[in-house]
Formats: C-alpha cells, sequence, structure tokens
C-alpha cells in the first residue's frame, strides 16, 4: 500500500516503531512527494500497525500547512519515563499523548533548557544527538563557540 512512499523524505514516519519513538512532517510535504492520497495512506499504515497518529492544524502547529505526528506508544513512554525529571522540570507532559499535543504546538529551544530540547531528539531519534548520552550531548552543545546559553 505505501510501497510508493520510496522518498527517504518519509523516512520520518516510516521508521516510527523501528528507529523512532515518534515522526512528524507537514501535510504540503507528504502530498508533493508522495501524491493526494499519501496522508490517508500513512494513516492507514500507522493503524495497521498498532501506532498513534494526530493530524495537527495549521492553527495548533508551527507548520503553515499543518502536520501528520506518528508514534509508537511504547517506545516514547520508554524514553518519556527515563527521562521524566527532565521533562518535569521543564513543564512537558510526559504522558505519550499529551507530549505529543504538547510537541505539536510548542517550541523547546536548545537556548532556553538544553536537556529538555536534547530529550525532545531522542523521541524523534535525531541524527544530530544518536549514539551518544544526554551528558555527552550537553557537554558538546556546551562547549560549542556558536552555542550560547540565554540565562
Amino acid at each position: 500500500m505505501i510501497d510508493h512512499l520510496t522518498n527517504g523524505i518519509f523516512t520520518d514516519l516510516l521508521y516510527v516503531g523501528t528507529r523512532k519513538a515518534m515522526g512528524w512532517l507537514p501535510f504540503s510535504t507528504i502530498k508533493r512527494y508522495g501524491g493526494e492520497y499519501a496522508i490517508k495512506e500513512l494513516i492507514d499504515w500507522a493503524n495497521e500497525n498498532h501506532y498513534n497518529y494526530k493530524c495537527a492544524s495549521e492553527a495548533r502547529s508551527e507548520v503553515a500547512s499543518g502536520a501528520l505526528f506518528i508514534w509508537d506508544e511504547i517506545m516514547l513512554e520508554e524514553i518519556l519515563y527515563k527521562y521524566k525529571d527532565i521533562l518535569t522540570k521543564a513543564e512537558i507532559p510526559i504522558i505519550p499523548e499529551d507530549y505529543v499535543n504538547y510537541t505539536m504546538s510548542n517550541v523547546i529551544r536548545s537556548e532556553v533548557n538544553l536537556p529538555a530540547y536534547i530529550v525532545i531528539g531522542f523521541t524523534f531519534n535525531d541524527s544530530r544527538f544518536s549514539g551518544k548520552t544526554l551528558e555527552k550531548n550537553i557537554a558538546i552543545y556546551e562547549n560549542d563557540p556558536n552555542y550560547s546559553l540565554i540565562k
């Protein structure tokens, strides 16, 4: 069914459940690269694989066209539980659906809350943070001359 969605851009969603806890793509990108029915096909794929999804309207998300979010409840829950202290301190929900709702409509900046920013990156399997611990990622950022922490 989604075999024709071979453009690498779709890996952000199609790697959910295997390589990442959650992913998202703007509706405009999905339609541009996948065609008119690609959003429905991705939602059907999420349902078939027992993943959760949400469609964020333009008003609800930072993305002008709106966006499709897909997540693996179990993988996401594990990450949120592991870093619950950091997320709670940043006032970011640790219940998966609430967390997804939060990320759909809020932007956490590294300069404001670096640990929370990195944890969010972990949930999306952001390649900038992969293969390193939270502490190592923080050290890299804090020692980067191009990075300035807002105090």
